[in-house]
């Protein structure tokens, strides 16, 4: 089996963290200025992070309420499609292609306000699944051609290769913006997509078997029973450890996307940190995650054999320890020591998605991670909401405020992992065992 999927999460991730950077910068210079790109800020820099943190809010709902229905289609489709998990990968990427397109559009007519720009980038990649249904794809295609013991593994491989090209993206996005502007930016990302696409048509393996093509998959009781089907298991505690991890990826989802929504203008703000700074930082961060993801799944998981549960259980401490470190931070040259303590960021994601893959059996990965899909793209709305909310109120006064969140979402995680340990340690043993 070739590479080709981490390649196209490789130039997907990558893409869309540049992406978002362009998008998140190109809001903030229309509320600065509605007629220089790049012009000073005619109204002050605090006014314009007011206006943009309240278009979060509600492009927020825009944007993850809109692939609802085609994520809950998306697993039983591909499922009862002899598991076809190719156009769950490639539909996204092209949709991103088209929403990058519509962001030079907005460069362009410079003078349309910053909530048109908002409603393009929020509306376009949900008629496509955007980046939830990507991810019910390649988890599935992973799923489906590795085994319950490199699992784990596997998915660190892939967090990983997300970790690293989001570094990438970031870490080149401030220069791109401020070396090519806008128009030369955006055509970078369409540029990355473009090849990604053509990797996952021509190179991906195609791993579909034959199906019945009689089967009508979107009759409504056959539907809802590929759906109920997946929460019956033979084993103890099957049915409510399985909806723990599924809440726990998506709250885990959630909470990466809103801290991500502020940071930059967390930055701005307090450190007064721009577009190349920011993109100093974000690099070195995602170079220490891309570092502790490797270390926890080869050395951790793959060496020690620790239970996954109990990796989970870590990655919680450290991502609590780092929000108190954020809360408290006072001065520039404190940031660079956080990432050092945000070691495990994301781990607990990963450890969460491969424990619910080994419990699940193959012809239902793909129904399982369109839940998993739904309930992330649900949860990212209401916390994304959420944090640009909480950041919105308090910025002027306590401006780390925001990062209080963290520690109250995360906590019961903690406790979530400890208990799955103790309690259904046996599931994965077993599963591992036949």
């Amino acid at each position: 089996m070739g590479c080709y999927v981490e390649i196209v999460t490789l130039l997907y991730s990558a893409s869309l963290a540049m992406s978002a950077f362009f998008q998140n910068n190109l809001l903030l210079r229309k509320a600065c200025n509605s007629s220089v790109p790049f012009g000073d800020c005619t109204g002050g820099e605090a006014q314009a992070q007011h206006v943009v943190s309240v278009i979060y809010s509600w492009k927020a709902f825009i944007q993850y309420t809109i692939p609802i229905v085609l994520i809950i289609l998306a697993g039983p489709w591909s499922d009862s499609h002899g598991r076809r998990r190719k156009p769950l990968i490639l539909l996204p990427i092209i949709g991103q292609v088209l929403t990058d397109s519509l962001c030079i559009l907005n460069v362009y007519f410079w003078n349309w306000p910053p909530q048109i720009a908002a409603l393009f980038e929020a509306i376009t990649p949900g008629f496509f699944g955007a980046r939830n249904m990507f991810w019910v794809g390649v988890i599935s295609y992973v799923s489906d051609t590795c085994t319950n013991e490199s699992r784990t593994l596997k998915f660190g491989i892939i967090n990983a290769i997300y970790t690293i090209s989001t570094l990438v993206g970031t870490g080149l996005a401030g220069f791109l913006n401020v070396g090519l502007g806008f128009y030369g930016a955006f055509l970078v990302p369409i540029m990355l997509n473009l090849i990604a696409s053509t990797v996952c048509i021509i190179l991906i393996n195609d791993t579909s078997k034959p199906y019945d093509k009689n089967v009508v998959w979107l009759k409504p009781k056959y539907f809802m029973e590929s759906y109920l089907s997946l929460f019956k298991g033979s084993g103890k505690n099957y049915s409510i450890t399985l909806v723990a991890l599924l809440a726990c990826q998506a709250v885990l989802v959630g909470r990466i996307g809103g801290e991500y929504a502020v940071t930059y203008l967390f930055m701005r703000y307090k450190f007064k940190w721009y577009e190349v700074q920011y993109s100093y930082f974000a690099a070195y961060k995602m170079l220490m995650i891309f570092i502790g993801t490797l270390f926890s799944v080869t050395v951790l998981s793959y060496r020690l054999k620790i239970n996954d549960a109990i990796i989970g259980y870590i990655a919680c401490t450290f991502d609590i320890l780092a929000a108190v470190c954020y809360v408290f931070v006072a001065e520039p040259w404190q940031l660079y020591i956080i990432p050092l303590v945000d070691f495990f960021h994301g781990t607990a994601l990963t450890i969460s998605t491969s424990l619910t893959s080994k419990i699940v059996d193959n012809e239902k990965l793909g129904r399982i991670n369109s839940v998993q899909g739904l309930m992330s793209t649900i949860m990212s709305f209401v916390v994304v909401s959420l944090y640009s909310e909480t950041y919105h109120l308090t910025f002027e006064y306590f401006p780390s405020a925001v990062f209080l969140l963290n520690i109250i979402l995360t906590f019961p995680l903690l406790i979530l992992f400890m208990i799955l340990y103790c309690k259904s340690k046996h599931m994965w043993t077993a599963k591992e065992t036949t």
